[in-house]
């Protein structure tokens, strides 16, 4: 029998919530108002530890300096260019670039810094990886 997933942020009461990778169940009132994403394949045991603490800290970025203010700046039709140095900061800009003063991280880090970035706005993803592009000639 399947078993039944809510989203992480439903109101339950309470009522427990249980990652499909099998581990340790929590109940929505413990759970923090992070993402903490959903690992249906297990991948994240694939990954090292940098590669969990990049994608962490662009989680993070993207729940306490994007998410706040995306709604407002699509009101308005602006994209908050204030934020961009911040997003270069975890190699967003070039990332995979070697030299050049760019990050040189791997495809795979790559990868998870434009997922979480998509996470938070497809316009932010999207900002963030033709910068990368351009200075490639693509």
């Amino acid at each position: 029998m399947a078993k039944k997933i809510r989203h992480p942020r439903a109101k339950n009461d309470g009522a427990e919530i249980r990652n499909p990778a099998g581990a340790a169940p929590k109940t929505a009132a413990a759970s923090t108002a992070t993402f903490q994403g959903v690992d249906f394949l297990a991948l994240d045991e694939l990954l090292t530890p940098a590669d969990l603490q990049l994608r962490a800290r662009v989680r993070e970025w993207v729940e306490t300096r994007y998410l706040p203010v995306v709604a407002q700046h699509y009101e308005r039709a602006t994209f908050p260019l204030n934020l961009a140095r911040e997003i270069a900061t975890f190699g967003a800009f070039g990332g995979s670039i070697q030299g050049y003063g760019c990050a040189g991280l791997s495809s795979l880090q790559y990868g998870l810094i434009m997922q979480e970035l998509e996470r938070g706005d497809s316009g932010l993803r999207t900002f963030a990886s033709v910068q990368g592009a351009l200075a490639q000639g693509w």
